[in-house]
Protein backbone atom coordinates (compact mmCIF):
# COMPACT_ATOMS: atom_id res chain seq x y z
CA UNK A 1 0.00 0.00 0.00
CA UNK A 2 1.50 3.43 -0.81
CA UNK A 3 0.62 7.14 -0.70
CA UNK A 4 1.05 7.57 -3.57
CA UNK A 5 -1.60 11.18 -4.24
CA UNK A 6 -1.19 9.90 -8.63
CA UNK A 7 -3.34 6.48 -7.58
CA UNK A 8 -6.58 6.64 -8.41
CA UNK A 9 -8.50 5.42 -5.19
CA UNK A 10 -11.18 3.56 -7.13
CA UNK A 11 -8.88 1.85 -8.97
CA UNK A 12 -9.09 -1.84 -7.52
CA UNK A 13 -6.12 -3.84 -6.75
CA UNK A 14 -5.60 -7.33 -5.70
CA UNK A 15 -4.65 -7.88 -2.00
CA UNK A 16 -3.55 -10.65 0.49
CA UNK A 17 -4.78 -10.46 3.51
CA UNK A 18 -3.09 -12.51 6.65
CA UNK A 19 -5.82 -13.75 9.30
CA UNK A 20 -4.23 -13.82 13.21
CA UNK A 21 -4.18 -16.79 15.04
CA UNK A 22 -7.46 -15.09 16.51
CA UNK A 23 -9.46 -15.09 13.48
CA UNK A 24 -8.04 -18.53 12.11
CA UNK A 25 -10.99 -19.71 14.96
CA UNK A 26 -13.71 -17.73 13.20
CA UNK A 27 -12.57 -17.36 9.58
CA UNK A 28 -16.02 -17.47 8.36
CA UNK A 29 -16.33 -14.16 10.05
CA UNK A 30 -13.50 -12.74 9.09
CA UNK A 31 -14.48 -13.29 5.61
CA UNK A 32 -17.59 -11.56 6.19
CA UNK A 33 -16.17 -8.58 7.74
CA UNK A 34 -14.10 -8.17 4.49
CA UNK A 35 -16.44 -8.21 2.17
CA UNK A 36 -18.49 -5.66 4.35
CA UNK A 37 -15.61 -3.85 3.68
CA UNK A 38 -15.83 -4.26 -0.27
CA UNK A 39 -13.30 -7.10 -0.36
CA UNK A 40 -14.30 -9.66 -3.42
CA UNK A 41 -12.64 -12.38 -2.01
CA UNK A 42 -11.24 -14.45 -4.87
CA UNK A 43 -9.15 -17.59 -2.68
CA UNK A 44 -9.12 -18.69 1.00
CA UNK A 45 -6.00 -20.37 2.39
CA UNK A 46 -7.31 -21.61 5.88
CA UNK A 47 -4.38 -23.95 6.33
CA UNK A 48 -2.05 -20.99 5.46
CA UNK A 49 -4.07 -18.53 7.21
CA UNK A 50 -4.43 -16.41 4.17
CA UNK A 51 -7.25 -14.76 2.08
CA UNK A 52 -6.72 -13.12 -1.16
CA UNK A 53 -8.97 -11.25 -3.31
CA UNK A 54 -9.69 -7.28 -4.87
CA UNK A 55 -10.86 -4.39 -3.38
CA UNK A 56 -10.82 -0.16 -4.24
CA UNK A 57 -7.82 1.16 -3.09
CA UNK A 58 -9.70 3.76 -0.90
CA UNK A 59 -11.00 0.74 1.00
CA UNK A 60 -7.47 -0.68 1.98
CA UNK A 61 -7.77 1.11 5.34
CA UNK A 62 -10.88 -0.77 6.69
CA UNK A 63 -9.47 -4.01 6.11
CA UNK A 64 -6.76 -3.72 8.39
CA UNK A 65 -9.74 -2.74 11.32
CA UNK A 66 -11.33 -5.78 10.61
CA UNK A 67 -11.23 -7.81 13.85
CA UNK A 68 -8.51 -11.29 13.21
CA UNK A 69 -6.96 -9.06 10.52
CA UNK A 70 -3.39 -9.02 10.98
CA UNK A 71 -1.95 -7.65 7.92
CA UNK A 72 -2.94 -6.17 4.40
CA UNK A 73 -0.80 -6.30 1.15
CA UNK A 74 -1.14 -5.70 -2.17
CA UNK A 75 -0.18 -8.59 -4.50
CA UNK A 76 2.63 -8.17 -6.21
CA UNK A 77 2.44 -9.66 -9.95
CA UNK A 78 5.05 -10.05 -12.59
CA UNK A 79 5.36 -11.89 -16.40
CA UNK A 80 7.87 -14.01 -17.45
CA UNK A 81 8.67 -13.52 -20.99
CA UNK A 82 7.94 -16.21 -23.34
CA UNK A 83 9.95 -18.64 -24.11
CA UNK A 84 11.19 -17.84 -27.48
CA UNK A 85 12.06 -14.19 -26.38
CA UNK A 86 15.58 -13.11 -26.61
CA UNK A 87 15.85 -11.85 -22.75
CA UNK A 88 19.48 -11.27 -23.13
CA UNK A 89 18.79 -8.32 -26.08
CA UNK A 90 21.74 -10.27 -28.38
CA UNK A 91 22.17 -12.47 -30.87
CA UNK A 92 22.03 -16.14 -30.32
CA UNK A 93 24.10 -17.31 -33.30
CA UNK A 94 26.83 -15.26 -32.85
Amino acid sequence: MTDDPTEDPAEEVDVVVAVGDDGLAHLDEVVEGLASQGLAVTGVQSTLGTLSGRVARSALPGLSAVAGVEAVEQARTFQLPPRDADVQGGDPSS
